[in-house]
């Protein structure tokens, strides 16, 4: 792949992560103005952490992604392979902000 493509790919797939997290599922993932809500809430009904529970739910979009590469070279559908690679890189950011918040720099701007 050639630089330019790589540049457009890499920055529609950041557009769709952003949309993903802050547009589309913000309402129905976040309370209370609490972006990482499903996690804590997750983490005390099973009594572990908020990074844990995340790590729990994204084991399911990690097992989707190994699938699709053990089924290569069948290429899978587009559509399929945008979902996952989207939801796989939200969930790096949302275990990134979990981390900062624990470490108390989750409120302001910036980092």
């Amino acid at each position: 792949m050639e630089l330019e493509d790589f540049k457009i790919l890499t920055v529609e797939r950041f557009r769709a992560c952003l949309d993903l997290m802050c547009g589309k599922k913000n309402e129905e993932y976040s309370r209370n103005n609490d972006k990482l809500h499903n996690f804590k809430t997750a983490a005390m009904i099973r009594n572990s952490t908020p990074e844990d529970a995340l790590i729990g739910m994204w084991l399911k979009h990690l097992v989707s992604v190994f699938d699709i590469v053990d089924d290569l070279p069948k290429l899978p559908d587009n559509s399929i392979l945008e979902e996952k690679i989207t939801d796989s890189i939200s969930y790096l950011v949302l275990l990134e902000a979990l981390i900062k918040e624990r470490e108390g720099k989750g409120s302001g701007r910036g980092t």
